[in-house]
């Protein structure tokens, strides 16, 4: 399930959870948010015990989004115990976003680790 949140929630967010926070920054105007929208809420769905998932409208959140380095919608924003670890702007795709958030779990050494198996299925290839 992906929230609607204001630069307070993503605050008190961020000082409460060890996953990874996945956040979209979007705007009602943009033609490609819309049409990227279904590839968030499938990886979302699929991932959600994995990470986090948040949007946040930048024409409520100005001052949050130019704070963060937002320059265009959508930008997708990573974040690990209150860091950023990665990012991906504009059109995108479930893999490339599903892929990025599993790279910055696997290999930032911000993001929370688990056990995980000798050998590895990313999904690239």
């Amino acid at each position: 399930m992906i929230r609607d949140i204001n630069e307070a929630l993503f605050n008190d967010l961020m000082k409460r959870t060890d996953m990874v926070v996945v956040v979209e920054f979007w705007s009602p105007s943009c033609s490609i948010c819309k049409d990227v929208a279904p590839a968030y809420e499938q990886v979302a769905q699929e991932m959600e015990q994995e990470a986090t998932f948040v949007r946040i409208n930048t024409d409520g959140n100005v001052q949050m989004a130019q704070k963060l380095g937002v320059a265009g919608t959508p930008t997708f924003m990573f974040f690990c115990r209150q860091g950023k670890v990665g990012e991906v702007v504009g059109i995108t795709s479930a893999t490339l976003l599903r892929n990025t958030i599993r790279d910055s779990i696997k290999y930032n050494t911000a993001c929370p680790r688990k056990k995980r198996p000798s050998y590895d299925l990313d999904g690239y290839g």
